[in-house]
């Protein structure tokens, strides 16, 4: 056998190394070897990824860990077998230190090499036998010292290690501890160990590797550094020969429910389910339709997993959690009967196959069910599922955050010694997107004054794009948990998350690899927002509305939602879902669910958004690519929409069986494999013409699907949102302060608090600072059309601080606050900015000096004494307040905020949002000129370039406009002011109902002079 090569670094190491998984396989099997280890520091989290490919390229794939113990010496821990897996799983699970090494030694080979114990020891002129004679112990024959040829320290130490070697009849073994593929990257890997450390450049730590060969080594290099030592390199050889490990991939582990007969209890909560959604008579289709999805639930074995998600619904309803379905499982009746999902299959024509089918189980991944719930009461929903199923079966799945674009430049430019305000300053246009950071950087007209060929900033920016991918941080999955029957720990090691919640070290692609069924439970801001917004309603005194009987025909809704005034209705508030409504004319339910998912890439490709509007008002006729379609996409007016569309143009024209189109709509909405794609589509072509279509009908129906590529929604997640977003402009539009407060309160908006202040100012609310004693801590407060500001809106006060106020309040005076809550300097000065200790109805300057004086004392630990009248010399006038409550609330509050960024312009001289609405079709096709405060802004890549949007507030409301590409790159830098002013050519929809503003020059407002066109000023709210 070749040499193998032990051990490489996987950049799952984090921050630690350079090289993929992937990487190391290739360049292993680009060496003639036949076998490779790799090993994370501390984790096994690129393992699988790693297994499967290193097994697709005829390599022996050896699967380890090097775990670091609290002397800061670190060992490699390959695994021998399937034991050893188990055994590794749990150590790495527990914690590394002597006792839990012992503990789980079986099953793995420990290689103690220049970072262990006696490698320390023998640094240090301290004796050896000690820690040679405690490793024994443990491992045994499974011991074996690594020599490796890094530095001339490492050298030496193999020199004393050969002597140890042969003195205690311990095998001697040779290995690389490789880091980066290549000596030209060291620097880029140096730049990965300063970020680790939190230590600049050339700053030394005893965490950071020194200078060395930490590169990829063939065997030919370890020849020439150990030909001395034949025996050592056939040892390496023997070690990978015994480990034999391989990972049961695609072996199905589903959760056990506590129950005897799980199908049983299933059966009889469907008939209650019957009879709750049907009554007590069905029709004959929802007796065949459950029949046929019971079928194929019993024969895959999920009847457990189905009863899991019900029990975790039924406690929901319990505790007042409500809950929404997502993804294709809303179209399955038994989620329905089940009350996990609340859109009837019938009612929406829901495909029950895209979510489950008998092939999908042969051919794919495994079917899961995802779970919306409320964003604030998700942790209280994971607990009960920790505790229901016990924690040694439960766990969070794993998530690497890699980096992108300005991510790296601030992290790279900090290791450079760039002051962190500096490196703010410097990111704070830069593109978020991956690829070269530098150009990008060049190409954003927003950079244009930086100093983007300067030293360091040139070398940081050039760093920064080859970092693109690299794992930055391993963190928790935003949603996903598994239950497991058997032990976790068994197949998968866990670290625990900064929320003190078990978390797998794989993420989750790998977790579904061993045949784990995820649970996504995802914290949602709409949900929570329809819940505050009726608790709003309810401590006001006006009565709750019952959101599940809403009538979905309301006119007042359905006007809002066409006509773009449904900002802050969770789904569909976007500048780009605001005018696919309008351009649209939405106004039924089904469009809205057809709209839902039209917006998504794949199904807004090649012109798709403009077709279905113009056909879904009569402006264009309905055509099908071959006359099957036409009962398959007819509600589409025959195009493809939802990715159940690609399963059944490829079951329904093709022929195709239900889990080889499954394929095909999973290589579609990925769109990344080409290779895949097209295999799949000689795939479709033979069925179809074994159907006998002819090779002409073929080809044009394989373009529509081939044009569907990328990712879109399927019918039954549209229909759920449709559903949520029309509850949510039902609430607006008859409860607009009540809803926007709640909105505020969610922190989860798609725009900056900001919009959400102007919208409810633009609907007759007002605005109250925080108050010390009666602003709730976290919510946005309702009461007669005014809204109080909580305490934590407050920036830069910390939790224990705000824990201790409302703990604590009311206080009698200064004194008593500062007693009790014990404030830090920088969170009184933001509480005082913010107004939030105006109740103790003394002067600011009064405020100031007395906390001064008062921290002055608490600081020699003296008791603070009885304090004279101090000068008066902090009050603020109107616009120092202003700028306080900006700085500090994130908004002015006292002046409205257009008054703020844009104190004393003529509105007059522009055409208002609502002026260019109510005259818009004497304005088509010609120039305005508008100004607004801007309130959202998105980048969109063309084939001419960079293009960016804006959306503007003014006092009458919002209006967007677009800056192509040429116009973009000659105004891009001037689209950084607050408040920005455009001349722009107002284009018309089709259905005439809204318009886009083409920009064609972006102004300083107060710089313009005059309207271009006469009409009605733009006025402000009631003529103020």
């Amino acid at each position: 056998m070749p040499y193998a090569a032990l051990h490489c670094h996987s950049f799952y190491s984090m921050l630690d190394s350079t090289l993929p998984p992937e990487l190391i396989a290739e360049a292993a099997h680009a060496s003639g070897m036949s076998a490779v280890a790799i090993t994370d520091r501390d984790t096994v989290a690129g393992a699988v990824l790693f297994y499967k490919k290193a097994r697709a390229l005829g390599l022996h794939a050896v699967i380890g860990s090097e775990v670091t113990l609290p002397d800061k010496s670190a060992l490699v821990l390959l695994v021998e077998n399937q034991r050893g897996y188990s055994n590794l799983c749990q150590l790495l699970t527990a914690g590394v230190n002597p006792e839990t090494l012992g503990q789980f030694q079986e099953g793995l080979i420990c290689l103690a090499g220049p970072r262990s114990a006696p490698a320390q020891a023998l640094r240090g002129n301290r004796p050896v036998e000690p820690s040679l004679r405690q490793l024994l112990d443990i491992y045994g024959r499974n011991l074996a010292l690594e020599i490796s040829p890094h530095n001339e320290d490492d050298l030496r130490i193999a020199r004393l290690f050969s002597d140890l070697s042969r003195k205690n009849r311990i095998a001697l073994t040779t290995s690389v501890d490789v880091h980066y593929a290549n000596p030209d990257e060291r620097l880029r890997y140096d730049i990965l160990q300063s970020m680790r450390t939190l230590t600049l450049l050339n700053q030394r730590h005893a965490e950071k590797l020194p200078p060395g060969r930490h590169h990829w080594h063939t065997e030919e290099d370890i020849t020439r550094f150990f030909g001395a030592l034949p025996q050592a390199i056939e040892n390496t050889v023997r070690i990978a020969e015994r480990c034999r490990f391989d990972f049961e991939l695609g072996d199905i582990r589903f959760p056990k429910f506590p129950c005897d007969q799980p199908v049983a209890l299933l059966r009889s909560k469907l008939e209650q389910g019957l009879l709750r959604r049907y009554g007590a008579e069905p029709e004959a289709k929802v007796h065949e339709r459950l029949q046929r999805e019971m079928a194929i639930i019993e024969e895959v074995g999920y009847a457990e997993y189905f009863l899991v998600f019900a029990d975790i619904v039924e406690w929901c309803a319990t505790k007042n959690i409500a809950t929404l379905a997502r993804g294709s499982a809303a179209g399955s009746l038994v989620c329905y009967l089940l009350g996990i999902s609340n859109v009837c299959p019938f009612r929406f024509g829901l495909c029950f196959e895209r979510f489950l089918n008998r092939e999908r189980m042969q051919f794919a991944k495994l079917a899961d069910i995802d779970l919306d719930l409320p964003w604030d009461r998700r942790d209280e929903v994971i607990q009960y599922v920790f505790e229901r199923y016990g924690r040694e079966h439960v766990a969070m799945i794993g998530a690497v955050h890699t980096f992108q674009g300005r991510s790296a430049v601030a992290d790279i430019a900090k290791v450079y010694g760039i002051p962190e305000r500096e490196v703010r300053r410097f990111t704070a246009h830069l593109p978020w997107h991956s690829g070269d950071t530098a150009e990008a950087a060049r190409q954003t007209p927003e950079c244009r004054d930086l100093p983007l060929d300067q030293e360091p900033y040139k070398t940081v920016l050039a760093m920064a794009g080859s970092f693109d991918g690299i794992p930055r941080h391993f963190s928790m999955h935003p949603c996903g948990l598994v239950i497991s029957g058997d032990r976790i720990t068994e197949r998968i090691p866990l670290f625990e998350s900064a929320k003190g919640l078990m978390t797998t070290h794989y993420a989750m692609d790998d977790v579904e690899e061993l045949g784990l069924l995820k649970l996504d439970l995802l914290g949602q801001a709409g949900l929570t927002v329809l819940h505050d917004t009726l608790v709003n309603l309810e401590e006001n005194g006006q009565p709750k509305p019952d959101l599940e009987r809403l009538d979905w025909t309301d006119g007042e809704t359905w006007e809002a939602i066409a006509t773009g005034k449904a900002r802050g209705v969770f789904h569909i508030e976007s500048p780009a879902m605001t005018n696919l409504l309008v351009m649209t004319n939405c106004r039924d339910i089904d469009c809205l669910t057809a709209v839902e998912s039209i917006i998504r890439p794949g199904a807004a490709n090649e012109g798709k958004k403009r077709a279905y509007a113009r056909r879904h008002q009569g402006l264009e006729p309905v055509t099908y690519a071959h006359p099957s379609l036409e009962n398959l996409l007819h509600d589409t007016y025959g195009l493809m929409a939802f990715e159940e569309h690609i399963l059944l143009v490829a079951n329904g024209f093709a022929g195709m069986p239900w889990g080889r189109a499954d394929l095909l709509r999973r290589a579609l909405v990925k769109n990344k494999d080409r290779e895949r794609i097209e295999s799949l589509g000689r795939e479709f072509r033979e069925a179809a013409q074994a159907l006998g279509r002819t090779a002409e009908e073929t080809e044009r129906v394989w373009e529509l699907l081939h044009d569907f590529a990328g990712y879109m929604f399927n019918k039954a997640h549209s229909a759920a949102y449709a559903v949520e977003a029309f509850t949510g402009a039902w609430l607006k539009t008859r409860y607009p302060v009540e809803f926007l407060a709640a909105v505020l309160s969610s922190r989860r908006g798609f725009y900056s608090p900001l919009l959400y202040v102007m919208e409810a100012l633009r609907n007759g609310a007002k605005f109250l600072l925080p108050d010390l004693h009666v602003s709730d801590p976290h919510r946005f407060l309702v009461k007669d059309n005014t809204i109080r500001l909580p305490i934590d809106q407050v920036r830069g006060l910390g939790s224990a601080a705000l824990d201790r106020i409302t703990g604590r309040r009311p206080f009698e005076d200064i004194g008593d606050f500062f007693r009790a809550v014990k404030p830090s300097r920088a969170e009184w000065l933001s509480l005082l900015k913010a107004g939030a200790l105006d109740v103790f109805q003394e002067p600011r300057g009064r405020i100031f000096w007395r906390l001064q004086r008062l921290e002055a004392s608490s600081q020699v630990e003296r008791k603070p004494m009885i304090e004279p009248d101090l000068p008066e010399s902090f009050d603020a006038t109107p616009e120092s307040r202003a700028r306080w409550e900006h700085e500090t609330l994130g908004f002015p509050v006292s002046i409205h905020p257009l008054d703020y960024f844009a104190p004393g312009l003529n509105w007059d001289r522009f055409q208002s949002s609502s002026e260019l609405a109510a005259h818009q079709h004497s304005l088509y096709g010609k120039e305005v000129r508008a100004a607004g405060l801007v309130v959202a802004d998105r980048h969109h890549p063309t084939e001419n370039g960079t293009m960016k949007f804006l959306t503007l507030a003014d006092w009458t409301g919002f209006v967007e406009v677009s800056l192509f590409a040429q116009v973009y790159r000659n105004y891009g830098h001037l689209t950084v002011q607050p408040v920005v002013a455009v001349e722009a050519t107002m284009d018309p929809f089709d259905n005439r109902k809204g318009f886009a503003l083409n920009g064609q020059r972006v102004l300083r407002p107060e710089t313009v002079q005059a309207r271009i066109v006469a009409g009605v000023p733009g006025r402000r709210p009631n003529g103020s």
